[in-house]
């Protein structure tokens, strides 16, 4: 076997700075790696961890939308990702909030940002100036709503939403609601309340809502003897329908689960519904 000799000698030529000298061992052929001590792949063993921990958490997420009878569409809110997210980072030691934390101590703390948040936009405001809005809809179980928003360069902001139900929409009616938020009047409707408003408020400007002034033509256009006749047949075929499982099931199962769309609540839109479909695509 041969010897290596570390020594200087008298014939040996300067040490190389740059050469390595360290003297190793020999190598021994019989060492190698055992199957058992090989490094899993990442595919096989994380990527199979992920999913089932991926499954357990989906199924504890879905189970709480079901049994408490939460929309599905719920989890496109970006506060969904963002609790989900937050649940991550704190760690698994952290209780969640009961609920009367929800309902007292950080409710209360969301409407304190709200307010900081509205005091930015207040400040816009007092530069530029905003637009005050408000919105009608009737409920599912009939009651009346209006919703009172404020529009300017920054966005726009929820004022408050009153449930009038109890109360005749008159033109008196109207000023004082709309005189306590100070809101600008979307709808040709309320046009004598906001007659009123602009002998008080000499900045107000009545703008007319583009959207309301559609279904006031489609209204017109449906009470045309041709076009009412077919709107009542419409909604013949639709309450029949509806009215019987088998015929829902079986317009579901054609129709790839989507649905006939129905005359509202508004009173508008139960003359004008059938006009909407056909029109509005075209305008837009």
């Amino acid at each position: 076997m041969d010897e290596t000799r570390v020594g200087a000698g008298p014939s040996r030529a300067p040490p190389d700075p740059y050469q390595d000298t360290t003297r190793r061992g020999t190598l021994d052929p019989f060492l190698h790696r055992s199957q058992s001590t090989k490094q899993p792949k990442i595919s096989s063993s994380i990527m199979g961890d992920i999913k089932v921990r991926a499954m357990k958490m989906g199924r504890a997420i879905s189970k709480f939308f079901h049994y408490n009878r939460i929309p599905p569409n719920v989890a496109n809110s970006p506060y969904y990702r963002a609790m989900v997210d937050t649940i991550v980072e704190v760690g698994p030691r952290v209780k969640p909030p009961s609920a009367y934390e929800i309902g007292k101590k950080y409710l209360d703390m969301e409407v304190d940002d709200y307010w900081r948040y509205l005091e930015n936009h207040v400040k816009t405001w007092e530069e530029y100036g905003c637009t005050l809005m408000c919105d009608g809809w009737t409920s599912n179980n009939k009651r009346q709503i209006i919703n009172f928003m404020a529009y300017c360069v920054t966005g726009t902001v929820f004022v408050s939403s009153v449930d009038t139900s109890e109360h005749r929409m008159d033109a008196q009616y109207l000023y004082s609601l709309i005189d306590d938020t100070l809101c600008m009047i979307m709808w040709l409707t309320f046009k004598a309340a906001t007659k009123k408003l602009r002998e008080k408020h000499k900045s107000i400007i009545w703008v007319p809502c583009a959207a309301h002034c559609i279904d006031l033509i489609l209204e017109d256009i449906g009470k045309l003897d041709d076009v009412r006749d077919t709107i009542d047949i419409g909604k013949m075929v639709t309450f029949f329908i509806y009215n019987h499982q088998f015929m829902t099931d079986l317009l579901r199962e054609m129709n790839e689960g989507r649905e006939i769309l129905r005359p509202g609540s508004h009173a508008l839109l139960r003359a004008s519904w059938p006009l909407r479909v056909s029109v509005l695509p075209r305008l837009t």
